[in-house]
């Protein structure tokens, strides 16, 4: 319930923290360990410069949804 508003609908910042989360267990899922052990051995973070999201409705305590996380382009330079 700290993630919603008085009306029962998600503040909108938590869904940042949801995208990190799923980019966090793909990575585990490719990795096969752990994303902490993951940055530590590979010497990587989260390089992430900005997030856009389309809201197509309110999500409300508990309730299931499907989000897709994609990757605009592969690059050989940060930013």
């Amino acid at each position: 319930w700290g993630e919603c508003d008085p009306a029962n609908a998600v503040y909108t910042p938590w869904f940042a923290e949801y995208v990190i989360s799923a980019v966090m267990l793909f990575y585990e899922h490719l990795a096969g360990e752990g994303f902490e052990a993951m940055k530590t051995r590979f010497g990587i973070d989260l390089p992430t410069r900005g997030l856009r999201f389309d809201f197509v409705g309110t999500l409300q305590p508990d309730q299931l949804f499907d989000m897709t996380v994609t990757v605009g382009e592969l690059r050989t330079r940060s930013y």
